[in-house]
Formats: C-alpha cells, sequence, structure tokens
C-alpha cells in the first residue's frame, strides 16, 4: 500500500492537485502536532526504521516453492501445460476460415458491384435510347410538316410544331392550323406581359393624363396618387 501511494505521488508529481487527499494529509499533520504538544505519540508513527523496512529482503527459497508445486500437482488443482502444437493448429484452421469468410464477402460485393454497373449502364442507355428516339420523331413530324405546308424546314418554329403534334390532326386542320398559327398570339402575349415588367411609364401615361414617372425615378415605389403631390426638387 506504502508503495503504491509513493508511486503514485511520484506520478502526479508537478501536476495540479485534485482530490481530497492532500486534506486528509493537512488534517493528520495538525492532529500529529496536537498530540506532540500533549506528549502523545502521533497519528501515524514513523515506521522508516522497523524491521520489516531496514532488514534486506531474504532471497527466495526456491526448494520450498518446488515443494508447493509438487503437492499441487499431485492433488490435481495445477493448470495443464499448453499444447503449444496445438494451439499453433487451430490458429492456423481460424485464420483459414477468416481468410475463406473473407473471400466469400468479397466476391459476394465484387458480384453486387458488377451488378449495379450493369443496372445503371443500362438505365442511362434507355433514357439515351429514348431520347434519341423522341429527337428522331420530332426531326421526321419537321420534316412531314415542312412537306406538308410546302416550307423550309427552318420555317418550323418550336412552338409552332409544339401545337401541330399535340393532337392527331387531319392534313386539312393542320393546314388550318398552320394558316391560323395561334403560336405568334401566345409570342405576342408573352412580349407584351415583358414590356409591362419593362414598366415605361414615360410612355404610357396614367388615365388621368398625368405624365407618369419613370420606374428608375425616386418616387417609383410609391403610388400615382403620391407620386402627384411629390414636386420637384422636394425628398422623396
Amino acid at each position: 500500500m506504502w508503495l503504491m501511494k509513493y508511486t503514485t505521488s511520484l506520478e502526479g508529481d508537478g501536476k495540479r492537485v485534485r482530490g481530497e487527499a492532500w486534506r486528509e494529509r493537512y488534517l493528520v499533520d495538525r492532529a500529529d502536532s496536537g498530540r506532540e504538544k500533549r506528549g502523545l505519540p502521533p497519528t501515524i508513527e514513523d515506521v522508516s526504521n522497523d524491521p520489516v523496512v531496514v532488514d534486506p529482503v531474504p532471497d527466495e527459497n526456491m526448494a520450498f516453492i518446488d515443494y508447493q508445486n509438487t503437492l499441487l500437482a499431485v492433488v490435481g488443482t495445477d493448470s495443464p501445460a499448453p499444447n503449444w502444437p496445438n494451439v499453433l493448429t487451430r490458429a492456423e484452421a481460424d485464420q483459414k476460415l477468416i481468410e475463406a469468410q473473407h473471400r466469400v464477402d468479397t466476391a459476394q460485393c465484387t458480384s453486387a458491384q458488377i451488378q449495379y454497373d450493369e443496372e445503371e449502364a443500362t438505365y442511362w442507355a434507355e433514357i439515351e435510347a429514348y431520347e434519341k428516339a423522341q429527337a428522331g420523331a420530332k426531326e421526321a413530324a419537321r420534316r412531314r410538316f415542312a412537306t406538308l405546308f410546302n416550307v423550309q424546314v427552318q420555317e418550323l418554329h418550336p412552338d409552332a410544331l409544339c401545337y401541330l403534334l399535340r393532337e392527331d390532326l387531319s392534313d386539312e386542320e393542320l393546314h388550318a392550323l398552320w394558316a391560323a398559327k395561334p403560336w405568334e398570339a401566345d409570342d405576342q402575349e408573352y412580349s407584351g406581359d415583358d414590356e409591362l415588367e419593362d414598366c415605361d411609364l414615360e410612355e404610357v401615361g396614367p388615365p388621368d393624363g398625368r405624365q407618369g414617372a419613370s420606374c428608375d425615378g425616386p418616387t417609383a415605389h410609391f403610388s400615382e396618387d403620391l407620386q402627384a403631390l411629390n414636386r420637384p426638387g422636394e425628398t422623396a
């Protein structure tokens, strides 16, 4: 016990004190001082000169140890000597089992990866084939409509092609649709929305005839009524 505490104190030398051991030692020292003043022995006696500490440690009696081991062997309580060849044989067999299982796992992983790669390649090949088929069908329809309307292929706008391919129409219906050109009206409608988004108020006056302000002006975020109250030079 003393050697354990001494070793622990050496290992903790220079480290921050933790725990309550130092407080216990402080209380022991105070108790020793109080007892010595009263002529009493200290709480912890000094055993540095005790024969158990001072006397040299005798050599081990090997005859006694051998005798005790012999008694244990006779009684049958001693453990048998290890059979090292058997240990090595079992270790080799276990290692072979581990390697065999590792080969099986590796083969399964490789097979799963190959299957995944094949499925992924098939998936992308199907997508590519579908896109090619769609592009081919669209190009064939474009050429057929160009021949039907007696126009160049480049004159068939993608929006027009979408209109013409919406339903299964006869040639007469296709000619009527080509003459009406409803996709151009859609283009003009979208173009009008874009112009409104540009918000050019200088060209489009308010309903009451007052000149509007530009969207880029300092009062553009106000309503028309508030803009009418604002005068040039005033803080908006």
